[in-house]
């Protein structure tokens, strides 16, 4: 991304929160940014992960069950500590109906609401 003063700003994510801050969507207060930047961290982790199945699994029934073990019903997902879980448990905790609890909507929800790999990628 080329900013107005010739400034480069490469990396999605950097370029998203650029994004943000120029419009009020981050950048609001420190708390509300870390919960932002949590979210933003999990979903680049969520994409990655579907990647590789989509990638090196070649969307294998082997690889489709791997990912759901590890990432839907299994130990990673249930600990709440990152990727879904973490997602799943931000937007139920929710107290504004945004995915970061902020008081409008955030990059955050900007980037929950970009199209991820198809779902039936990984569904059986």
């Amino acid at each position: 991304m080329r900013k107005g003063d010739g400034a480069v700003i490469a990396q999605s994510l950097a370029i998203l929160r650029e994004i943000g801050r120029e419009n009020g969507m981050y950048n609001v207060n420190a708390a509300e940014d870390c919960r932002i930047d949590q979210l933003l961290e999990a979903l680049k982790d969520i994409r990655g992960k579907l990647s590789v199945l989509k990638y090196e699994h070649k969307l294998s029934d082997a690889g489709k069950k791997e990912f759901e073990l590890a990432y839907l019903t299994g130990e990673l997902h249930l600990s709440r500590g990152c990727g879904v879980g973490l997602v799943e448990n931000f937007v139920k905790r929710s107290t504004t109906g945004w995915a970061a609890s902020t008081k409008k909507a955030s990059i955050a929800d900007v980037c929950a609401l970009l199209p991820p790999p198809r779902r039936s990628w990984y569904v059986r």
